[in-house]
């Protein structure tokens, strides 16, 4: 059992994005066992497709990347932003085990 959880305990919100992709992105970060804190995000997947244009994708991937994942890179601040509301509660057991991260999936839309 993890020593906290995520507080609101539902799914993160849609995050609109005004470029035209739908999509999906998922925020990597390091949790601060001490302070219950989040830090060092960095995006570790996105899936996103053009609404205007079907050949225009980005796919990011563990080493792989393609399309304008440097727009996506560049903006990462903003999806930061979107998911700063969620707080890191501790829970009060003895035998729990604290995560060294938390992933967060991000529906993308236009």
């Amino acid at each position: 059992m993890p020593c906290f959880y995520l507080d609101p305990d539902e799914p993160i919100r849609t995050f609109d994005l005004d470029i035209g992709y739908n999509g999906k992105i998922v925020i990597e970060a390091l949790v601060d066992t001490t302070s219950l804190t989040l830090y060092n995000y960095k995006i570790v997947f996105a899936n996103l497709y053009s609404t205007n244009i079907t050949q225009d994708t980005v796919i990011i991937r563990n080493d792989y990347k393609s399309g304008n994942f440097d727009y996506i890179e560049s903006i990462k601040e903003k999806f930061i932003h979107h998911i700063s509301y969620i707080k890191l509660i501790r829970i009060k057991e003895s035998n729990c085990v604290y995560p060294s991260k938390c992933i967060f999936p991000i529906k993308i839309n236009q």
